[in-house]
């Protein structure tokens, strides 16, 4: 999307270009130099001031268009640059916090109030962290939030399904693998979108 943009304006500055230095001269110099109008018609000496002006305006137009078109540029990109950091930073963040979450999995048989106390802990961890991101894509984030959480009922309804419902207990089993696939598929789709922040900021 950034290089159609960009394509887009380079071919408007060439059109630009185009008309101002050779179109326009050429409607005028028939004006200049054929009778249409009363008037109209003169030797190209008469015509010498008018050039001058004319070319002088486009040569500072040009240089005060490319010194605006610069300055804006570097702002954008040192925009970009810092929103980048930001992102990315949240992002590893993010990802890292999510690998936790699935870790947790290879304890469940372990499951205890500690470790309860633990992963209510890693939710909340998370809350703070979906928030100050959410703004990227919230889709994902959203998606994440709903899988973790439901991820977390599993685990609360083994603990309670332990000795007690032996069907809670097999579909927790059955369930908690699935969703940590699930889990493990935001990771790779937050990858990319990390990739996409690298590969923005590296055109620019």
């Amino acid at each position: 999307m950034q290089q159609i943009k960009k394509h887009k304006f380079t071919a408007f500055v060439i059109g630009l270009g185009i008309l101002l230095i050779s179109v326009i001269p050429i409607l005028v110099n028939l004006l200049a130099t054929k009778a249409i109008f009363e008037g109209t018609s003169g030797e190209f000496n008469s015509w010498l001031g008018f050039w001058g002006s004319y070319f002088g305006g486009i040569v500072s137009g040009v240089l005060t268009l490319g010194g605006v078109y610069i300055g804006i540029n570097h702002e954008r990109k040192y925009s970009l640059y810092l929103r980048y950091i930001s992102h990315k930073r949240q992002l590893d963040k993010f990802v890292a916090w999510v690998e936790d979450i699935g870790k947790l999995a290879r304890y469940i048989e372990d499951t205890d109030i500690k470790f309860l106390e633990s992963y209510k802990r890693y939710l909340d961890e998370g809350e703070d962290l979906i928030n100050s991101i959410s703004g990227l894509d919230i889709n994902i984030y959203q998606e994440a939030r709903n899988l973790i959480y439901e991820y977390g009922w599993l685990l609360l309804n083994f603990e309670q399904a332990k000795g007690t419902d032996e069907y809670n207990k097999k579909y927790a089993f059955k369930k908690i693998p699935e969703n940590i696939k699930d889990i493990n598929e935001i990771i790779q789709r937050i990858n990319k979108k990390v990739e996409t922040l690298e590969r923005d900021f590296k055109y620019y």
